[in-house]
């Protein structure tokens, strides 16, 4: 004899998976891994006699991105003449090698340029406050699609100067080195609320600093295998501004296990 047949997912899909009357809709995987969820048609009219289904949930798959431009720092703070190099780079499925057009959007009031090469001049800011720069990169080859960065121009009546010691930070290419910063300033009225940044400063973690007048010291840990070059230190206390720099350089490869503070 024919059957009256009951249909039900159990149990409840957490998912938004259904079914109705034998015919199952998936609902959406968004999850990491695939999901199993049990199928259960009961015969109401033969005892409740039962059987069960297991049916795979396969992760949605993401579509890929289409492509797109990114600008490498997407932001920075720098001082007048400053020179920083931006970098540009196309990501996405089938995107082709990127054709790159750098320029400033709007007309600096500072006189900053940027070359093709993405290599940034900062103007001469001398207007007594900080002045943005916008900087936009048109990819050619992948529709014209652009991104901006935003380069903040300090002004040069608001900078103080400071000496950073050690002037040289050596790092090792096996382990993170601790270092003790002594930064003297004048006439830079350092306090609790001061607040130092290091630009590039990908490799540096700060731990914790002390300042007051024109002294402060500043813990930090360098990254194994650091990037060299030149960071600037910048300190902002109540709207003024005091920069400094340091340079940070490998130990030679026989050294690289040791560390010096």
């Amino acid at each position: 004899m024919g059957g009256t047949y009951n249909w039900e997912i159990v149990p409840e899909s957490t998912i938004g998976s259904a079914i109705d009357d034998g015919l199952f809709t998936a609902g959406e995987n968004t999850t990491d891994s695939d999901i199993e969820e049990t199928v259960k048609v009961t015969d109401t009219d033969h005892e409740n006699r039962y059987a069960t289904a297991i049916v795979t949930i396969n992760v949605k798959e993401t579509p890929p991105p289409e492509c797109e431009v990114k600008i490498n720092p997407s932001s920075a703070t720098v001082f007048s003449g400053d020179i920083l190099a931006l970098t540009a780079s196309t990501i996405g499925e089938e995107c082709n090698p990127g054709d790159y057009e750098w320029l400033i959007t709007a007309t600096t009031e500072i006189g900053s340029i940027i070359d093709q090469e993405g290599n940034y001049t900062a103007g001469s800011n001398d207007t007594g406050s900080q002045v943005t720069d916008t900087i936009t990169v048109v990819d050619h080859a992948n529709g014209d699609i652009s991104e901006s960065a935003v380069i903040a121009v300090e002004s040069e009546e608001l900078v103080k100067n400071v000496t950073v010691f050690p002037p040289v930070l050596l790092g090792s290419r096996w382990i993170p080195l601790p270092y003790m910063l002594l930064i003297v300033g004048e006439d830079t009225n350092f306090n609790f609320s001061s607040a130092i940044s290091f630009e590039p400063g990908e490799d540096i973690l700060k731990l914790f600093q002390f300042g007051f007048g024109n002294v402060m010291f500043v813990m930090v840990i360098l990254d194994v295998n650091s990037q060299g070059g030149v960071v600037n230190v910048i300190i902002t206390t109540d709207g003024e501004v005091a920069v400094g720099e340091m340079t940070i350089e490998l130990l030679p490869f026989p050294l690289a296990e040791g560390y010096s503070l």
